[in-house]
């Protein structure tokens, strides 16, 4: 959880345990301190088939909704699809269908970046951030997720089951914004630090509220004096954002029905007490409300004369930990904020101003439910969709301390209730019940709606000019469309590149695969989820510009394909390797010629891949009973390869190294057998078995004189494959 655990600016504790998401089931036991042991995992999974008249049914397409962020690959200079990529890859060729990717709490879940767990063969499962190789690893474990769903389905479970009947309808909807907040902000600050001595500013540390030096609410009183006067001051104060960060002073919401299930767009980036707070209240169960993670269960009376409270602190990583002392008038307020019922404050245009008196705080969110009647088993929400409106927080979070998350919260402080309540209204819609009523200021929400058509419209007819116009100008390639460097034969733990002359990079971003020579005929191995990779020699310096407008340019693109072993094996469900066989890459692009565009396919000569031959026999021993014996050195796989991409070299990571390979390469492996070659003196030649014994293999050769017995080539086989190169 990003956003992480805290304390608030009045000293009470405030965010989340890193561990916590959309799951919902965060249950901390008695004598748990440990975080990392407490982990959700909030993935959902739908299955859509095909049905047949005259057969079973075939997949059609899988959608998951899932919250983390795909930003690890950002640092490496290369445009990537992170681990989506991958994903697709891995369910798509398990499933026979595609893959659609959705997001959940994306606002607050990002990938574990400090695990020291270790996979047998030493690899570390650490992903953030950690390159191309453990990335996929990662990927690999989230499809695993994704399959066992897919499966359970298929086989008559989920919180769902199949049905080939079922109502499908949708509610789309652009709400305008609250009273209490009627345009979009950024760079939310808080007003208590700034009256107290410690002013913030709204626009210098965008989209962050900047201030001087840490907040410090214990230099005066007069805040809260203002406050129990009754003057309704403003908690917070913020910079408009229209034009800025969003284009609309609106909301797009969305709902969608698929019989029990519910899929619902926030048109925001939802952290995780909007996501649970809407399924508990979409859901078909009544009274099981999320109002927000709440800290005051890991608080306790002191006993004191003062009423104060210990709390766990936060940043501690333990429940036990009581070592956070809270006044009691800050843990009514948290408490206040987490629970007290929302409703009506966005009709009140003061609802901006937080009272002094606790039962009258607006808290986190209104109590509207579904269920019973209008309940579904599934609702999910889905983030990043629709529009963009920032990373969307409680109320809570939003007014406990001056922090990025909730910087980007469009609406005011209880945006994320707004878009809640709206939605369920909308999900209710769905299910028999009304549509959303009108609100206060559908007027503006028109005058937005015709302000950005014609604002649309205009852009869409000037970009279309001038893109045409620029289009125009593009000059030609130079040079034809041909291979300029094939590739060579390899063995594992390399990789084969095809460098070809193609076109430049605003028309041209060639698709390439890689086929093997199957039974015949040539079937696609690898493509460009991960597996194939390209690159532009791109030109530099001034003088370029005037080669590349002087028809002067060459374009030359290189693609690169690792050949090695996976670990964890179960990586490829075709295998633990790259197979031994013949490949060739094929290439579709297109190249610019005589003023206009064309398409253009090549194909490269085919090269082999063959096994690492890196294994060594050593001490090769003829014993006194006539058997061979003889040592194997440590198995060690290379780290890298020479390559003329930039990206690969070897960082000197350890245990992972970020840089040495796209693919997640083994580093070791296990003999699986060994043999040993006999010629007899009468000319004949045995091959006989070798077996471990005692820290050496040995061969029951029963030499006699005039024999002679030696290791071969290719006479050693580790578990992958890969062999001794020397006899």
């Amino acid at each position: 959880n990003a956003p992480g655990p805290g304390v608030a600016d009045d000293g009470s504790p405030v965010g989340y345990p890193h561990h916590f998401d959309d799951v919902g089931d965060f249950t901390p036991w008695p004598g748990q301190q440990n975080l990392s042991k407490i982990a959700g995992t909030g993935l959902v999974v739908l299955r859509f088939d095909q049905l047949h008249h005259d057969g079973p049914p075939t997949p059609l397409v899988t959608w998951m909704n899932w919250g983390e962020h795909p930003e690890d690959l950002d640092g490496y200079d290369l445009i990537t699809a992170d681990y989506i990529g991958p994903l697709e890859r891995m369910v798509q060729r398990a499933t026979g269908a595609p893959l659609v990717f959705s997001q959940g709490d994306v606002g607050s879940s990002e990938p574990l970046d400090d695990t020291k767990e270790r996979l047998p063969d030493g690899t570390v499962r650490a992903f953030s951030h950690e390159g191309y190789a453990q990335l996929e690893r990662k990927a690999m474990e989230v499809s695993n997720a994704v399959l066992a769903g897919w499966k359970q389905i298929g086989s008559g479970g989920g919180t769902v089951p199949y049905s080939t009947d079922f109502p499908v309808r949708m509610a789309d909807h652009w709400f305008p914004l609250p009273i209490s907040h009627p345009y979009p902000s950024v760079s939310n600050c808080r007003t208590e630090p700034t009256v107290e001595g410690d002013p913030g500013a709204v626009l210098a540390g965008l989209p962050d509220c900047e201030r001087p030096s840490p907040a410090n609410d214990n230099a005066s009183n007069l805040y809260q004096q203002l406050q129990a006067s009754g003057i309704p001051i403003p908690s917070n104060y913020d910079a408009p954002s229209l034009g800025s960060v969003e284009e609309n002073n609106r909301l797009h919401l969305q709902a969608l029905r698929l019989g029990d299930v519910l899929l619902a767009s926030c048109a925001c980036e939802p952290q995780v007490d909007l996501v649970l707070n809407f399924k508990s209240r979409a859901d078909n169960v009544t009274g099981d409300i999320w109002d927000g993670f709440d800290w005051s269960v890991y608080c306790s009376a002191s006993g004191k004369p003062d009423k104060s409270w210990l709390c766990a602190d936060p940043r501690k990583d333990s429940f036990l930990d009581r070592s956070l002392v809270v006044t009691d008038a800050a843990y009514k307020k948290m408490v206040a904020e987490v629970h007290n019922d929302a409703r009506g404050w966005d009709s009140d245009p003061t609802a901006g101003a937080e009272p002094a008196d606790t039962a009258a705080i607006k808290g986190n969110f209104t109590k509207e439910e579904l269920a019973p009647a209008r309940g579904y088993k599934l609702p999910v929400v889905v983030g990043h969709a629709s529009d963009y409106n920032g990373y969307t927080v409680s109320y809570r979070m939003y007014m406990a301390y001056d922090h990025y998350r909730k910087a980007l919260t469009c609406c005011g402080p209880h945006s994320a209730d707004y878009m809640v309540t709206r939605m369920v209204r909308m999900a209710g819609s769905l299910n028999g019940g009304p549509a959303p009523g009108p609100e206060p200021l559908d007027g503006a929400a028109a005058a937005d709606e015709a302000r950005q058509t014609a604002q649309a419209t205009v852009l869409g007819q000037l970009s279309s000019a001038a893109y045409d116009a620029w289009q125009a100008t593009l000059p030609n390639d130079a040079g034809a469309v041909e291979p300029i460097a094939q590739p060579h034969n390899i063995t594992r733990f390399d990789a084969a590149t095809f460098t070809w002359r193609g076109g430049n990079n605003d028309v041209d971003n060639p698709t390439v695969r890689v086929e093997r020579w199957v039974d015949g005929k040539w079937e696609t191995y690898a493509d460009q989820s991960g597996e194939v990779q390209t690159v532009l020699q791109l030109p530099t310096g001034v003088q370029s510009e005037v080669t590349y407008r002087g028809n002067a340019q060459q374009w030359l693109w290189t693609a690169n394909f690792e050949a090695f072993d996976a670990y964890p094996r179960t990586f490829d469900p075709r295998g633990a390797g790259t197979p031994d066989g013949t490949y060739r890459f094929v290439v579709d692009g297109v190249h610019r010629a005589g003023g206009l565009n064309h398409r253009y396919h090549l194909v490269s000569e085919g090269f082999d891949v063959g096994p690492w031959r890196g294994i060594s026999v050593q001490d090769v021993r003829a014993e006194n009973d006539g058997s061979v014996s003889f040592a194997i050195g440590a198995i060690a796989y290379p780290r890298t390869y020479k390559s003329s991409i930039p990206m690969i070299a070897d960082d000197k990571g350890n245990p992972i190294c970020k840089r040495c390979t796209f693919r997640p390469w083994a580093s070791t492996a296990a003999v699986a057998s060994a043999k040993v070659l006999v010629g007899r003196a009468n000319g004949h030649i045995d091959t006989v078995a070798a077996s471990f014994v005692n820290g050496r293999w040995v061969a029951a050769t029963k030499l006699k004189a005039g024999d002679t017995a030696w290791v071969p080539i290719a006479g050693v086989h580790d578990s992958y494959g890969e062999i001794n190169d020397a006899a």
